[in-house]
This record gives C-alpha cells, structure tokens and sequence, in this order.
C-alpha cells in the first residue's frame, strides 16, 4: 500500500520517524526512506524502564512479582504475540495496594495474569468496540470504545502501541481486577422533567389558547404571502412570454416585407436586342421602351426607341 506524506513508522520505545520517499522499486522488494533510525523492540521489562512507567513498577514490587520464585512471570515473557495492558497511575498503585494487604499468593497470581492476553498481539488498530479477550488467567476482559477512547474493562487506555520483542503493550490507568469485570459507566443525558399538573399549571394551559390561535392567524397570513408571491411570479412569467411573442412576429413580419420588396427588385430585368431594350416591370412580358403600359417605369412623353438603319452599300 502506498505510503502518504504523512505516514509515520513508529518502533520501540515509541520512537516515529516520518518516511519522507515511498516507494522505491527494486529488485526483489520496494524501500521507503525514514528520517530517522529506527529502533529494535526490546523486552517488555527494558522498555518499562525506558518508558518510566514508575507507578507500575511500585505495584510490581508491592505483589512480589519481581521474584525469581515468581516463575509465571518470567513464563509470560517467554511466550510470543502477546498483549500486555499496564496499570500505570496512582489510582492503580493505590488499588494493587489493598488487594495485596487482602490477597495471597495465588489470587496475586491471578490478578498479574488478568493483565496478560496470549496469542494476540492487539496493537491498537485492531482493538474493536465489544471485543473479548481471554486473558492467561482464563477470565476474559472486554474492549469499548466510548466517546473516543478505548477502554479494557472500565480501565481507560492513556497510551498505546508501546512495542516489545514478544508483542505489545498498552498503558492503563486502573489496575484489572478478575472479581470485577465492569464496564465503564454510560454518558449521561439530562432528563427533561415533566411538569406537575396542578391548578396553576390548568390555567397556564388555558392561558396557551390565545397564542395558539395567533400562530393559526399567522400561518394563514404567512399561506396568503406565499399564494400571493406564486401568482405574481406566474403573471410575470406570462407578461414575459407574451412580449417574447410580440418581437418575434414582428421580426417575421419585416422579414417577410423584406423578402417581398426583394422579390419585386428581382423581377424587373432588362433584356437587351437589336430593336431596343425590354422591360421586366412587375408584369409577365416585356415592354418596349416607351410604351405607355401599365407597369412601365417610362411617361407618356417617353419616345420610342431609335432602329439603327443600315447604308445600301452593306445590304449585299
């Protein structure tokens, strides 16, 4: 998958570095340049020290869990694709401290194990609302996902995707309790309180008849407002159309006035011949010039055309 300007690569101890160029093709594979180095995962003990996870490390000490007798512990560090959920506040060390004052070995044990999921390295993209996970205790705790925030149990995630050699582990921040799988509480929503009915609350109800028939006043003035805006925006839309109508006839009427003038000029020729010239004007045959016809474009007092008399000497 193509990596976008802002991708990240996050590695060990919660260390980013940004890829600056993706994909780089090469024989056998692709490489994308980070501006960083990046780190090796290290145990989970490392990086709780690296990580200054100080409260943790007090409720560790305060269980016993740091004993080399304690041989679980070093059996969870052992085992590979695992989730480890840290407590890490003092409402977690303050809890780790009752239980440890009311608890023995084995109920300790379990508590230390309910913490630990094997077999599923749940790095947070893959952590879904409603999801159980069976814990190496054998209880299962629940994910929710709330208003944005993750939770195990009613435990709230602070930090995520911390990466270990065998896994991955997520910060906390109240210690798990397998005697106490609860979920976080639900968002509360202000109820809205139903009024009393009494006698001032009747006369108050009386006392809406008024206004309500001031908004039925005001929703018929607002109907007659509207019906009245639609008619005259539809009279205006005719008004319109009917002027559109008017200028275009009265195009094709001088069009059609042009075209008759034009056919008129086109039907007055003059034919030219030995005898003279003839007339096309506005009639079906031609008129000699100075014929007094109707149609003729000459007077009365026009005179006939001169014939060209030929000389005796050229009639042979």
């Amino acid at each position: 998958m193509r990596a976008m300007q802002t991708s990240r690569v996050i590695t060990g101890n919660k260390n980013v570095s940004s890829i600056s160029l993706t994909d780089i093709v090469v024989t056998g594979g692709i490489i994308h340049i980070v501006d960083q180095l990046l780190s090796i995962p290290v145990s989970v003990v490392s990086e709780i020290t690296a990580a200054n996870l100080e409260y943790f490390v007090s409720i560790l000490n305060l269980g016993g869990y740091l004993s080399a007798a304690n041989t679980y512990v070093n059996e969870v560090l052992q085992v590979t694709d695992v989730t480890f959920f840290i407590p890490n506040s003092e409402a977690a060390l303050t809890a780790a401290t009752n239980l440890s004052r009311s608890s023995n070995s084995t109920e300790l044990q379990s508590i230390f194990e309910y913490h630990v999921i094997s077999g599923f390295a749940g790095y947070s993209p893959l952590l879904k609302d409603g999801m159980q996970l069976t814990t190496a205790q054998g209880s299962n705790v629940t994910i929710t996902i709330q208003d944005g925030d993750t939770y195990v149990n009613a435990a709230k995630v602070t930090t995520f995707d911390y990466l270990i050699a065998n896994g991955v582990a997520h910060v906390i921040d109240d210690l798990l309790n397998p005697s106490d799988p609860s979920l976080p509480a639900k968002p509360t929503t202000t109820a809205t309180a139903s009024p009393t009915t009494t006698s001032s609350s009747t006369s108050a109800a009386s006392s809406t008849t008024l206004p309500v028939s001031h908004s039925n006043h005001q929703s018929h003035s607002r109907g007659r407002t509207i019906g009245l805006a639609v008619g005259v925006t539809i009279g205006g839309l005719l008004l319109l159309g009917a002027l559109i109508w008017f200028l275009l006839w009265s195009r094709n009427r001088k069009r059609e006035a042009a075209r008759a003038e034009q056919e008129n000029l086109n039907r007055t020729s003059v034919i030219n011949t030995g005898l003279g010239n003839f007339y096309y004007v506005g009639s079906d045959q031609p008129q000699p010039m100075g014929m007094n016809n109707r149609g003729s474009i000459f007077s009365k007092s026009a005179s006939p055309p001169t014939v060209p008399q030929r000389s005796p000497s050229r009639l042979n």
